[in-house]
């Protein structure tokens, strides 16, 4: 994945990360104002060992020896205890204190800091005080002698700020927690999304050209159903334009006529019949005002939709002409476009003459009727009988409803269509957002 793609990815979903983030400044800001302020005093000590006279190497050996030992013996629990009693503290809040209690040699020196963290400011001064008391009394009383070498540099004072919650740090830190775990669930999302949005997903994960890209209605109340006569100067209806002259110029030969190779175009999809009426229908417009004879045909006899895009009975149509009931020129209907005639389904379909002879000689015949045959068909992997009528067509086109159909659904039709030798011309990709 490219640099650009990772940026794409976090500009998609910047309303996720600034909303996470934003989320957990607050909440970090919310919790730090309700924790209580906490204090820290802190006392400084120094040891000079009068064992070795001066302040050779030696010396200062032995000092840093002794300030390494006291701070191991300076916070051991009857030290504390002891500091404890002496201020009257219940046992319960010496031991909750003696986790508050820290202590270690400056680098390099021989003095030892100690500091009380508490909510009373004034309890954690007397207490580190009183800690050192107690630990240079019991070093005395031990008869060592060494508690004389003990100098208290600075004693503890009453801290007049708090150093935690430190509010701005908090939200700091949280706010870059919050933008980093936005960032990991958008980019997990897109890992595990398989849905086809661009035409580079088309490209990379079809191996199928990509004719067109038709946006996705832009403008609220805009209906996209025969956009190529409502908004001629919109982006779908040049989209379509797009789509037609790719497929003009599909057999090499130049814009079709009475000699192309493609004179019949599958339309399907893998299994959503929502859009792909729309589609052969703005198709079918365009393709008729460029000057072409073009033959609208529903295949798609449970759920036929041709009839109610252009306002058409469905009282006869595809079912009749192949029943053989009416002549050809009794089922078409005609529509308000030059060049345009639609065969509706008409009513319902007997399965077996899908894959009849009659079928087949019917279809080579509607292929005479007009300079180009559009067959609006059901979902390849809703009714298998489209396969049939698949074989027999000159071209097929796939209709992809971006953000919608799932690589792996695409890819089962496309296997599908490819197990009867249909000739897949490419993919439609519907409903693309405008910023793709």
């Amino acid at each position: 994945m490219e640099l650009k793609q990772y940026l794409q990815i976090v500009w998609k979903w910047r309303w996720l990360i600034v909303l996470c983030t934003l989320l957990a400044a607050v909440v970090s800001y919310g919790v730090s104002s309700i924790m209580p302020p906490v204090y820290r005093a802190s006392t400084s000590l120094l040891i000079r060992s009068e064992a070795v006279g001066g302040d050779d190497y030696g010396t200062i050996m032995v000092n840093q020896h002794l300030a390494a030992t006291y701070t191991e013996l300076m916070t051991k629990r009857p030290i504390v205890e002891a500091a404890g009693l002496n201020l009257g503290l219940a046992p319960s809040t010496i031991t909750r204190l003696m986790t508050k209690v820290q202590i270690w040699v400056v680098p390099n020196t021989s003095v030892i800091r100690l500091t009380v963290e508490d909510t009373d400011p004034r309890l954690a001064a007397e207490l580190a005080n009183e800690i050192v008391s107690v630990f240079v009394q019991s070093q005395r009383d031990s008869g060592s002698g060494r508690g004389r070498n003990i100098y208290v540099a600075e004693s503890a004072s009453q801290p007049l700020e708090p150093v935690a919650p430190r509010k701005l740090l908090n939200m700091l830190v949280a706010a870059i927690g919050g933008c980093a775990l936005a960032v990991g669930i958008a980019f997990l999302i897109e890992y595990l999304d398989d849905t086809l949005t661009t035409a580079e997903d088309i490209n990379e994960r079809l191996s199928l050209p990509m004719l067109a890209a038709i946006p996705h209605p832009n403008r609220q109340g805009q209906n996209q159903t025969l956009i190529a006569v409502a908004d001629l100067g919109s982006s779908i209806a040049e989209a379509y334009r797009v789509l037609s002259t790719r497929i003009q110029f599909a057999n090499g030969r130049g814009p079709l006529n009475g000699h192309s190779a493609l004179r019949s175009i599958l339309i399907t999809s893998p299994v959503s019949r929502k859009e792909k009426a729309n589609i052969a229908a703005n198709l079918g417009i365009i393709m008729a005002r460029a000057g072409l004879q073009v033959l609208l045909v529903d295949v798609d006899t449970q759920q036929p939709q041709l009839h109610q895009v252009f306002g058409l009975t469905n009282e006869t149509g595809l079912s009749t002409f192949l029943a053989g009931d009416r002549a050809f020129d009794k089922c078409i209907a005609k529509t308000d476009i030059s060049n345009l005639h639609v065969l509706s389904s008409g009513p319902p379909l007997e399965p077996s003459l899908w894959g009849s002879v009659q079928m087949v000689q019917r279809i080579q015949a509607l292929k005479t009727q007009a300079d180009v045959v559009l067959f609006d068909a059901p979902p390849v992997l809703a009714v298998t009988d489209v396969m049939v009528l698949a074989s027999q067509v000159d071209a097929t086109l796939l209709v992809i409803e971006s953000r919608s159909t799932r690589q792996k659904v695409a890819m089962q039709a496309i296997e599908r269509l490819q197990s009867v030798q249909a000739k897949t011309l490419g993919v439609v990709l519907n409903k693309v957002p405008d910023k793709q």
